[in-house]
């Protein structure tokens, strides 16, 4: 009996999972909910950005995970041709489910 416990037990630990896609700046955390914004990459371009665009990606309890949140597909989905700058945002709740959205702004 002792065996199958130590076996179940080993069995929980290898399919527990951490979310690891959250993005979030140094120290700043939420056990329950956590939702933040982090620049990326800045250009040196003088224009003002006038256009948007969003990908995201989407983790369920560190098993499963789908999305493409790359600068690329952000920029295509905003219809952007020239990034201004770019940021990250992360919405994590509970660990169990967790967001994260790459925001290109741009022209």
């Amino acid at each position: 009996m002792n065996a199958r416990l130590l076996v179940l037990f080993a069995c929980a630990a290898a399919l527990s999972g951490c979310v690891a896609l959250s993005v979030t700046p140094v120290g700043v955390t939420g056990f329950a909910y956590s939702h933040t914004r982090t620049p990326l990459i800045a250009t040196g371009s003088p224009e003002r950005p006038n256009k948007v665009g969003r990908a995201t990606m989407r983790s369920i309890f560190g098993w499963y995970a789908q999305g493409d949140a790359s600068i690329e597909a952000a920029a295509e989905n905003g219809g952007i041709t020239h990034i201004h700058h770019v940021d990250v945002e992360s919405t994590s709740v509970l660990g169990v489910i967790t967001d994260v959205t790459t925001i290109v702004y741009g022209n």
